[in-house]
């Protein structure tokens, strides 16, 4: 399926782990600042989600061209920082994802779909 964003999010620190899970952060900052710089990705953001009783503590979001996505996925990299910080916070993934012009390009399929199989 086309994507042209990742969505990585995490849960809490594992407790006592509080102080890896800061420096895992920063890795992770660190790596996906130098690909923006690179050009490997178009953008990143950092989001903290306030305490409200939920599994989902934070995530990044990744935007940029869906090959480069792609082999950045499934690269070296990616797969060690990933291994890293699946140790130290709960609930951490990464999930392909759609974003701006794509969604309607992606809704517009789904209805179309959704249609052709109503007949």
């Amino acid at each position: 399926m086309f994507h042209n964003a990742l969505f990585i999010g995490w849960g809490a620190p594992v407790r006592g782990r509080e102080q890896a899970a800061t420096k895992v952060f920063g890795e992770w900052v660190e790596m996906l600042g130098s690909w923006k710089a690179k050009g490997s990705i178009e953008s990143f953001t950092p989001v903290f989600l306030t305490p409200r009783g939920g599994e989902l503590g934070g995530f990044f979001l990744i935007t940029g061209n869906p090959s480069k996505l792609s082999e950045l996925e499934s690269g070296e990299e990616i797969r060690r920082a990933t291994a890293r910080a699946d140790l130290i916070v709960e609930r951490f993934g990464v999930v392909t994802a759609i974003t701006g012009d794509e969604v309607g390009k992606q809704m517009a399929l789904f209805s179309a779909m959704s249609a052709e199989l109503a007949k």
